[in-house]
């Protein structure tokens, strides 16, 4: 069975039982996925026209997003319009109480429209997506983000090669620790905005490779070659 299954069936549920705590106990103002976020922000403000939204500052997807709260979060603090898609149906029926649009559902399978959303976020969800479709997964991204979108990465981190060990709360399922940036940036309409390779306890510089996590923050420009 496909991992992606695995983890609509079953297992979703049971990583969110094991972690909604704290995820409803995370501080936000501190989230590296959020001070991204504000960089591109800062960016937008000194580039007019980087984003066309027509409401709020632009829309917002995050891929595996657990029970929203961090959308909820950016929605509230940032200004953003806010969806996500998750795995887990026990994280989403949560996730809705919130008030956002939360869907059912894996990467490699977006139901949203071409062009749809200015950035995209996979926060550790990657390292545990079935290798065959990380294709379709970049494809899905590149799809729905516009044409000058931003995507912001987060997820286990090997400088060179894949280390792949086995899951640790369910036999037949995979970890995959590369650099995931590479899903976008062979392609020359992506480019590295921003890249931080952290200890994946304390997030501070480590040279603990074994212990290394990375956020990469990725702009799409399809412009680039317009004439």
């Amino acid at each position: 069975m496909k991992q992606k299954n695995i983890f609509l069936n079953t297992e979703g549920n049971k990583w969110y039982e094991r972690n909604r705590s704290s995820l409803n106990k995370r501080n936000y103002d501190k989230d590296l996925i959020v001070n991204e976020i504000i960089k591109i922000n800062d960016f937008i403000g000194s580039k007019p026209n980087q984003l066309k939204p027509k409401s709020k500052k632009g829309r917002i997807l995050e891929v595996g997003c657990g029970n929203a709260e961090r959308l909820s979060y950016i929605q509230k603090k940032l200004d953003y319009d806010c969806y996500g898609i998750e795995p887990s149906l026990k994280a989403v029926e949560n996730g809705r109480k919130l008030g956002l649009d939360i869907c059912h559902g894996t990467a490699d399978e977006l139901p949203f429209k071409e062009n749809y959303f200015d950035i995209i976020i996979y926060g550790f969800c990657l390292y545990l997506c079935d290798r065959e479709d990380l294709f379709k997964i970049a494809y899905e991204a590149d799809r729905t983000l516009n044409r000058k979108g931003f995507i912001i990465i987060l997820d286990f981190f090997s400088e060179h090669k894949t280390i792949i060990k086995p899951y640790k709360h369910k036999s037949g399922v995979f970890t995959h620790k590369m650099d995931y940036s590479k899903m976008f940036t062979w392609n020359p309409y992506y480019t590295i905005f921003r890249n931080q390779i952290l200890h994946h306890d304390n997030k501070q510089i480590s040279d603990e490779k074994h212990e290394w996590i990375s956020i990469f923050t990725i702009r799409k420009n399809d412009t680039l070659n317009a004439k």
